[in-house]
């Protein structure tokens, strides 16, 4: 989401630390991301630091997928 709270994008990466870190490169300096939670997640949160980015975790069961 931007500023005013609209929404920027959606992606879904599969397992590939380089694309990760060229879809947060288009975000700008410092974003906040939303990673959910699920098996073997921990490289993303480990590329996401290292990028500058905020990452907030969300657990599947809470989402609105609707």
């Amino acid at each position: 989401m931007d500023e005013l709270g609209e929404h920027r994008s959606t992606v879904h990466i599969d397992n590939d630390p380089l694309v990760l870190a060229a879809e947060v490169a288009e975000a700008g300096k410092h974003p906040e991301v939303v990673l959910v939670a699920t098996y073997r997640y921990h490289w993303g949160v480990d590329v996401l630091a290292e990028l500058g980015a905020a990452v907030h975790l969300a657990h599947r069961s809470g989402l609105n997928w609707g």
